[in-house]
């Protein structure tokens, strides 16, 4: 177990998975109040991102945020309730 010198992340490798993925923007940052708000984040945007249809996000915080919903859905329709 590692911690990823670019963000911080438990990983078994450094730098971490997330922020390898070329998929990531690594003009984008996130905060978050625990590691597990961050594998929540990553897990519930694999798990969606093929998937057709709006991306609905119920209450906004927690390091969400619609621009951030933008860069991991960029063609998607985004409906955001805060």
């Amino acid at each position: 177990v590692r911690i990823c010198s670019t963000c911080g992340n438990v990983d078994t490798s450094d730098p971490c998975m997330i922020c390898t993925d070329p998929r990531r923007d690594a003009g984008t940052l996130i905060v978050v109040e625990d590691v597990a708000d961050l594998w929540a984040l990553e897990r519930a945007a694999e798990e969606t991102r093929d998937l057709p249809g709006p991306v609905l996000e119920i209450g906004l915080g927690k390091g969400r945020t619609y621009s951030h919903l933008r860069k991991l859905f960029p063609d998607r329709r985004i409906i955001a309730f805060d």
